[in-house]
């Protein structure tokens, strides 16, 4: 019986982990999409606004626990592509 708990804890923790990378993938959208609308502005990367975020997820990944490490690639990761979003490199994609 015990065996049958820890699957199904394990199918519970699974779709549990689905759920949130599938907000987390939501909030991105959300994100890249009012990138757009700064891009309607001709609104520019600032090196200053970037170096202010990094020290905000830097306090985030620390009160959350998270390795800063990780933090810190996925926020070069999401800047860099909303650079290229302004600089109208990356068009939105079309949905099915």
């Amino acid at each position: 019986m015990e065996d049958r708990a820890a699957v199904e804890d394990i199918e519970f923790l699974r779709s549990r982990i689905e759920e949130l990378d599938s907000g987390i993938l939501r909030l991105l959208g959300e994100r890249f999409a009012h990138v757009r609308l700064l891009g309607r502005w001709n609104a520019r990367a600032e090196p200053e606004r970037d170096a202010e975020l990094r020290a905000l997820y830097l306090h985030a990944a620390q009160r959350e626990g998270l390795d800063p490490l990780l933090v810190l690639r996925v926020f070069d990761a999401v800047q860099e592509h909303s650079r290229a979003v302004l600089g109208g490199e990356v068009r939105r994609p079309l949905t099915a």
